[in-house]
């Protein structure tokens, strides 16, 4: 018979070589594990103060563009008041031209021969309207106004003439003074002078 040795392998230094690698790949992967956790969370940091910065800025503009629309509204209304201003002005200066050329509206309270009373509207020279007194409502004088071509927002300067010392007057002119106020509800640039032609 033939004899074998047996050969006897010794892994003791290979397994101690093995291990301290081992150790050295655990220990440095350990140092990266910290080192990337140090530097994830500086990024969430770095990531949270930009959207943080982000939203400000956001609200930063929005509050930018809040002001400018309040800023154009308020300018927007300006100039409407000063473009209603303008008109008023020309419409108050086409008033004062037509008293100065005799064409304003005039309103003459009167009695006819039955003893009726009625309120003439004349605008210059060429229109005149006849209103008996129960028809002077502040409706009616409306209508009249329309006929007449005047606008609710028209400057009228109008002259209100009537004889005092004729009998049953003061009744009928205080009932007239109260369809004036009335009337201005519906004309609020409606200026109205008195005359008593009595004296």
């Amino acid at each position: 018979m033939k004899r074998t040795k047996d050969i006897i392998l010794d892994f003791t230094s290979l397994l101690d070589v093995v291990m301290i690698i081992l150790f050295f790949f655990i220990l440095f992967s350990r140092v990266d594990v910290t080192k990337a956790q140090t530097e994830t969370s500086q990024a969430r940091a770095e990531a949270s103060q930009a959207a943080a910065d982000a939203a400000a800025a956001v609200a930063d503009a929005d509050k930018a563009r809040h002001d400018a629309d309040a800023l154009m509204s308020r300018l927007d209304q300006e100039w409407r008041i000063l473009h209603e201003e303008d008109s008023r002005r020309a419409a108050d200066t086409a008033a004062l031209v037509d008293f100065a050329n005799g064409s304003n509206l005039k309103m003459s309270l009167a009695p006819d021969d039955a003893g009726d009373w009625i309120l003439t509207l004349r605008r210059g020279s060429r229109d005149t309207r006849n209103l008996m007194l129960g028809e002077a409502t502040a409706e009616n004088l409306h209508r009249t106004f329309r006929a007449l071509e005047i606008a609710p927002e028209d400057t009228i300067l109008c002259e209100f003439l009537f004889d005092a010392d004729t009998r049953g007057s003061n009744a009928v002119i205080k009932r007239l003074r109260q369809t004036f106020t009335e009337l201005r509800e519906i004309y609020p640039r409606l200026f109205i002078s008195e005359t008593d032609l009595s004296t």
